[in-house]
């Protein structure tokens, strides 16, 4: 039995792997949640790292959540049998997300100072996340968004090919992705040669608009 666990990107919680959990049955799946009260990157990798426990497991991270499994592996390689990004960011080293989102899809977001985290442009969210998703999941995940500590964007990825370079990789690509583009998806993959990638035909939301394929291209 494999054990999964599912890291959610920006401004999202676990909630947004509700719909692929039934298609996961026979594993071992945890899905933790990377916001609550978290102040830096080495919190939520200690988190990733309490939800993998002992022995090691498969980390998939969606968006910003590929940050931090790459910084979970660069923590503890082994720890970690193999990284998949989930339309995720493979950042090159010394790179933040939204360094790398400066070069592709720029997304406006909203900065509150005083809290150090920021929010996205409403009317920027629906075409940009959930294409190809269904009205109802749309509702249930515009209910649920919250604000993004600003370090998860901001924080620089410290990454080395002695660590986190000698974790397997995978890449589920998305192609008609308006968060990250197709191009700058396989821009990373050049940067982080990976050892599989697979392509979905959906937005950058699979785990709603397909959540049987991306569950196939997991490959348990």
């Amino acid at each position: 039995m494999t054990k999964l666990i599912l890291v959610h990107g920006a401004w999202h919680g676990p909630w947004c792997w509700d719909k692929l959990l039934p298609y996961l049955s026979g594993h071992e799946v945890v899905t933790p949640d990377l916001q609550v009260g978290a102040r830096s990157m080495a919190e939520w990798v200690a988190v990733v790292l309490d939800a993998v426990g002992a022995g090691a497991a498969v980390l998939v991270g969606h968006s910003r959540g590929g940050a931090v499994i790459a910084a979970v592996a660069e923590a503890a390689p082994e720890r970690v049998e193999r990284l998949v990004f989930c339309a995720g960011f493979l950042l090159k080293r010394g790179q933040s997300v939204l360094a790398a989102a400066q070069e592709d899809i720029l997304l406006p977001i909203v900065v509150d100072q005083e809290t150090r985290s920021c929010t996205l442009e409403p009317a920027d969210v629906v075409p940009r996340f959930y294409e190809g998703c269904a009205p109802e999941d749309i509702a249930f995940a515009l209910a649920r968004l919250r604000p993004e500590p600003l370090f998860g964007l901001t924080a620089p990825l410290r990454v080395s090919a002695e660590r986190f370079g000698r974790v397997p990789r995978e890449y589920i690509e998305c192609t008609r992705d308006r968060v990250i583009s197709l191009t700058a998806q396989r821009r990373m993959q050049a940067a982080w040669p990976v050892q599989r990638v697979t392509t979905l035909e959906t937005g950058h939301s699979p785990f709603f608009s397909d959540p049987e394929k991306l569950a196939a291209a997991l490959a348990l």
